[in-house]
């Protein structure tokens, strides 16, 4: 799975700094947000990873006829975009 360039600095410079930062003063609550924020970017990822296996679960539980039918609406959808349906009797009779 591409997750594409990850928007964060990655040099090792700044790990350098960061490790000896942290061995400096372990209590800093700046530590505790990095931790968390990167326990969120794997949490997200994970669930992004899940997403995508559940909708390949559901494409794998239709029949070749049912992809074939949502396909086909899918291209001829737009061309009925425009039309609006009047019923010209009523659905159900008067009792």
């Amino acid at each position: 799975m591409d997750l594409g360039a990850c928007p964060k600095s990655h040099t090792e410079r700044l790990k350098t700094e960061f490790l000896a930062a942290r061995e400096q003063n372990p209590t800093d609550p700046i530590f505790a947000k990095f931790q968390t924020e990167y326990e969120n970017n794997i949490f997200a990822f994970v669930d992004e990873c899940d997403r995508r296996i559940r909708t390949a679960q559901r494409r794998l539980e239709k029949t070749p006829e049912e992809n074939a039918k949502t396909t086909n609406l899918v291209y001829i959808a737009p061309l009925f975009s425009h039309y609006r349906w009047k019923p010209t009797r009523p659905c159900f009779a008067d009792a």
